[in-house]
């Protein structure tokens, strides 16, 4: 007798790969917000190609769950991989449940996965705070969506914020290498329209008119975050203005950038440039020589988190937004040291 077979029922994910957009996307459409239109045709096209229809007992399951929040993060990297797995472990332990998106610092792709967060119904988002979406972020918050961002501070005073002490720690990391006696001291930051960014750079400022010196604003190195960003600023820096004899920089990613550039242009560590990261990631212990680093309190920051959710969304028994400041410290290795005779100040 001839087996039968079953054919599966089309879902959003085929029908997304189908037409070659988000998940999101496809979110949007069904439930009738706004898709851009090339976008829309396609959805259109491949849910008829498909025969799709949507699955009512899912759909009703969505709508009456509870204990879902929606984490929104820029990129996986050292930082972000440790928060999800530090906040995600912590929340199942109360039966609450994540999706989380990554969005690449895309505005577009930040709307999309607010779209299919509002359609999944999650009680909260949590994301690195950006200001492109903060229009719908608010339309959110109006129907009961708390909103909580972690590593910025954001301009809507009404979303709660999980922040580290940027400012104050910087200027500990730049003194250190101030008070080993370097005075060619730069700074590679990150994208300047971010909070974080400029908390870091005013920082290094601040280490320099407390230690009564100038910074030497030449050496300010302007980059996007990311591991070619800061491999393209800082040999940028060398070849156009000089090497100086340490750098602070503003994040992980940049910072093996800008190891990649001394690699290449035989610049070694501590001997020629003293380095101080922020983001001390565990890699950072096992690299010739290990790097100094400022540890963010990852699992302060997820309790933290955690805390305002519970407070805010689950308990209620707080309505009062919430700004967490938390300490990082500092973790001094080999990757420092005083600078070689004669080049603690500017270089000729």
């Amino acid at each position: 007798m001839a087996e039968k077979i079953t054919k599966r029922r089309p879902t959003v994910v085929d029908v997304a790969k189908r037409a070659n957009v988000s998940q999101g996307t496809v979110s949007r459409y069904l439930n009738g917000l706004p898709v851009r239109a090339g976008n829309r045709e396609r959805v259109a096209a491949a849910i008829e190609e498909m025969n799709y229809t949507r699955n009512a007992i899912a759909t009703a399951m969505r709508a009456t769950s509870r204990k879902m929040i929606g984490l929104l993060v820029p990129d996986i990297d050292g930082f972000h991989a440790r928060l999800l797995g530090a906040l995600t472990v912590s929340l199942s332990k109360d039966g609450i449940g994540t999706l989380t998106m990554c969005h690449e610092v895309d505005a577009c792709s930040i709307k999309e996965a607010i779209a299919y967060f509002q359609v999944h119904r999650v009680d909260a988002i949590v994301i690195s705070g950006s200001d492109d979406c903060a229009e719908e972020l608010m339309a959110l918050e109006k129907h009961g969506v708390r909103i909580i961002t972690y590593d910025s501070l954001p301009a809507q005073k009404s979303f709660n914020s999980v922040t580290v002490d940027n400012r104050a720690i910087s200027q500990k990391a730049v003194k250190h290498l101030l008070d080993l006696g370097h005075r060619d001291v730069g700074i590679l930051c990150g994208d300047l329209k971010d909070w974080t960014a400029q908390e870091r750079l005013k920082g290094w400022h601040d280490a320099f008119f407390q230690a009564g010196l100038t910074p030497p604003q030449e050496l300010i190195c302007r980059s996007d975050w990311t591991k070619e960003g800061g491999e393209l600023a800082f040999r940028t820096l060398c070849e156009t203005v000089r090497v100086p004899t340490a750098m602070y920089v503003s994040n992980y990613t940049m910072t093996t950038g800008l190891l990649n550039h001394c690699n290449a242009a035989g610049i070694h560590i501590p001997q020629d440039l003293s380095l101080v990261s922020f983001d001390d990631v565990e890699l950072f212990e096992f690299t010739t020589p290990p790097l100094s680093g400022v540890a963010q309190p990852v699992n302060e920051i997820a309790t933290a988190i955690k805390q305002i959710l519970t407070n805010q969304v689950y308990q209620r028994s707080d309505n009062e937004t919430e700004h967490i400041v938390l300490p990082c410290s500092l973790n001094f290795r080999g990757s420092t040291a005083p600078p070689k005779r004669g080049r603690s100040g500017h270089l000729t």
